[in-house]
């Protein structure tokens, strides 16, 4: 197992994962406005680093890592007819509708097996559904679960290695993880966040030109976390995604607020400026 810097292969295809996102939007922020792509104009400094980055996703064999990376990417770089609220719309749709979807999967295994495909995994998830076969409604209680983190280093959890003859730290599912921390009312929180944090984004996003970028970091990268938390757990885990989708998602309204004021004022004195200055040519 490759893990680098980190202590498991999944864990370096995260950071890679965070650190390429923001390479990219870093360089299409602060490309002169108005240039076009150019692969000679990138600094080679960040190319040299996008090119590690990619070595180190094909040496972890972090499927779900790489697959993200290319769906983050391909959000911040589109252009053209990709750009469009209607299209952040259906993007925004489909993401949140592939958690239903995996736990429908044995239903519909013909739909979702060329998805699951592309992250280089079987229908069993790499053996994440053997896992998710001894969860039921009846492991925890469904309302408000086992409480933040306390069954898997419980009676429950240990039921589980055992049954499966190997130490399972956790469900592989940030979706499961959170039935399991706080039932059905978890769940239901968590997407309600999901949805408002997603329609906030996608509705402030301003796609058309390159000053707005971070706004499209945003929602590329809420996007991200909603995919990788299918085969991952990183909701409610002190990890690095779950630092940065904190960063992601959360407003300041202060700062918005005093940001506004002080270009008001600018504007104000702009005016007052271009007032007084016939008065003082007259004089």
């Amino acid at each position: 197992m490759i893990t680098g810097v980190t202590t498991q292969k999944n864990s370096l295809g995260e950071i890679v994962l965070i650190f390429t996102m923001f390479l990219v939007w870093d360089y299409f922020e602060t490309r002169p406005a108005g240039a076009g792509f150019r692969l000679s104009k990138i600094p080679w400094s960040r190319l040299m680093l996008l090119i590690m980055g990619g070595w180190l996703l094909h040496l972890s064999q972090s499927k779900t890592a790489l697959l993200c990376t290319i769906i983050g990417v391909v959000l911040i770089v589109r252009s053209g007819l990709l750009v469009s609220k209607t299209i952040d719309r259906l993007v925004l749709a489909g993401a949140l509708s592939l958690p239903f979807l995996l736990f429908t999967s044995r239903q519909f295994s013909s739909v979702i097996a060329p998805i699951v495909g592309a992250m280089g995994r079987n229908m069993t998830f790499t053996g994440r559904t053997d896992i998710w076969d001894h969860i039921t409604s009846t492991t925890v209680n469904p309302l408000i679960g086992a409480g933040y983190w306390n069954f898997w280093g419980g009676r429950g959890g240990f039921a589980i290695s055992e049954a499966m003859t190997t130490i399972v730290p956790n469900a592989h599912c940030g979706y499961v993880d959170m039935y399991l921390d706080g039932g059905i009312i978890g769940l239901i929180l968590l997407f309600l966040l999901l949805v408002s944090c997603g329609s906030r984004l996608s509705r402030n996003l301003r796609v058309s030109t390159d000053p707005h970028r971070y706004k499209r970091m945003r929602f590329a990268f809420l996007v991200v976390v909603v995919i990788y938390n299918l085969s991952e757990t990183t909701y409610g885990r002190v990890s690095p995604i779950w630092f940065t989708t904190l960063l992601m998602i959360v407003d300041f309204p202060m700062i918005k607020a005093t940001v506004k004021k002080g270009r008001t004022a600018l504007q104000r004195g702009g005016s007052a400026a271009l007032s007084t200055r016939p008065a003082l040519v007259n004089s």
